[in-house]
């Protein structure tokens, strides 16, 4: 298990979901939670508190993650040991999370977007320069909060 008190290099963070088959999100609140996404993408099951209104939306609870009552940290170690012993429930899993994730395609995400949103984005969205995108290695990169988004391939980190 690693666990970082900063945020990682894209490029690692990245080859770290890459190479997971559990992601563990135990965070209170998140705006959007990309970072779900991200994890299913890559075929980690997500575990999270339903401590946010989206979480229900962008995990399937018992189908493509955990989602674990509000805090009730005996229940996700309950649920974790579950996901870590039972390797047909993970894959099963990891195959629903990986089709679920192409619902949030840049695509499909920007149908979704009103122009005024793109365009605020586009305008206000901090310029990144001089780093490239780990995921496609494109260098069309904006600063969103403390997150950085590819407009070329949709990939977020942070």
């Amino acid at each position: 298990m690693l666990i970082f008190k900063d945020l990682p290099p894209p490029a690692l963070a990245s080859k770290i979901l890459q190479n997971s088959s559990i992601f563990c999100l135990t965070s209170r609140i998140e705006g959007f939670g990309i970072v779900l996404v991200e994890a299913e993408r890559s075929g980690a099951v997500p575990i999270a508190f339903d401590s946010y209104p989206v979480a229900k939306e962008l995990i399937d609870n018992g189908v493509t993650g955990i989602l674990i009552r509000p805090f009730d940290e005996d229940e996700y170690s309950k649920q974790l040991a579950k996901l870590m012993s039972n390797p047909v429930l993970l894959n099963t899993m990891s195959i629903a999370g990986i089709e679920k994730s192409k619902n949030y395609t840049v695509d499909k995400i920007m149908d979704m977007l009103t122009e005024e949103e793109i365009a605020d984005a586009k305008d206000n969205g901090k310029v990144i320069y001089g780093q490239k995108c780990a995921t496609c290695g494109g260098e069309n990169l904006r600063q969103n909060g403390t997150c950085k988004v590819c407009l070329d391939c949709g990939s977020t980190t942070g």
